[in-house]
């Protein structure tokens, strides 16, 4: 009976440890689609930047012209 109760246990164990072992793995591709959002979201800020300022740019030269 305690021998049942032993290898019961060990297989819960084993099974929750792949749990999270699976969830691990997900959490690190989690990550890197968050650090590839990162760097997108960097390059789309900066564009936004460079457009703005050749916005304003125009429209002062346009002013003064």
């Amino acid at each position: 009976r305690f021998e049942e109760k032993m290898d019961a246990y060990n297989e819960y164990r084993e099974r929750s440890w792949e749990r999270m072992n699976k969830f691990s793995e997900k959490l690190d591709v989690i990550e890197k689609k968050v650090e590839e959002n990162a760097h997108t979201v960097k390059i789309i800020n900066k564009l936004f930047w460079v457009a703005i300022v050749a916005s304003a740019g125009a429209v002062a030269s346009h002013m003064w012209m």
